[in-house]
């Protein structure tokens, strides 16, 4: 699982953020680990939208749990857009 998890974020790094030295890559990808590396989150930020994207590792995809915009920095309280899948679980 770690290894598959691992994996994963090295190719959605590699394939998200681009190699264009003269600009900011469109996409920043950063895998998080909780519990001691029993969960994964990977937090995708489009740079261009200025949205941040959360999804939850599982076995061998990734779903989407919520987002928000980044021109929300800075206030207090920052709402979080959840997705339909995010609320099944």
């Amino acid at each position: 699982m770690k290894q598959a998890t691992l994996l994963l974020a090295t190719a959605l790094g590699f394939l998200l953020t681009g190699c264009n030295e003269n600009k900011a890559p469109r996409y920043d990808v950063q895998p998080i680990a909780l519990a001691g590396g029993l969960a994964t989150i990977f937090q995708i930020t489009d740079n261009e939208q200025n949205t941040v994207y959360l999804y939850n590792a599982e076995k061998d995809h990734l779903v989407l749990s919520g987002k928000f915009s980044l021109s929300e920095v800075g206030k207090a309280k920052i709402q979080m857009e959840k997705t339909a899948e995010s609320n099944e679980q």
